[in-house]
């Protein structure tokens, strides 16, 4: 009877060790998506506060997209700052969808990023 006892107390223990293992697992796949979804979340913000299209009153007293060399730098800085922000995340823990999310976000995200770096604003058929 000691000797069963023992053996389910055991079985008992390496399911309350399988579960908690799995939950960690779970949680990891919650925090990183939902890291994702934050940093997406801030990067639409971010967007809709820069395009005077979004905005009826314009931004900065800009109706047209505001193409001065300090505005651009300051838009350089936060793109990069939220390349910086999509690449913390680990790609592999998201859901399937949010890793498409993130492929397609972060492309967007690196194309300013690029543009800015190959000067596409000096080019008059490519600025806005």
């Amino acid at each position: 009877m000691n000797l069963s006892l023992s053996k389910k107390m055991r079985l008992s223990l390496l399911s309350v060790t399988l579960m908690c293992s799995l939950s960690a697992c779970q949680l990891t796949t919650i925090n990183a998506d939902q890291q994702f979804t934050q940093t997406a979340e801030n990067i639409v913000q971010h967007r809709q506060n820069v395009s005077p299209y979004s905005n009826p009153e314009g931004v900065d007293g800009y109706l047209l997209p505001n193409l001065s060399a300090d505005f651009l730098a300051q838009q350089y800085q936060k793109n990069t700052q939220l390349l910086a922000d999509l690449d913390a995340i680990d790609m592999s823990k998201l859901s399937d969808e949010n890793q498409i999310n993130y492929s397609i976000i972060r492309a967007q995200v690196q194309n300013s990023v690029d543009e800015y770096v190959f000067n596409a604003h000096y080019m008059p058929l490519t600025s806005e």
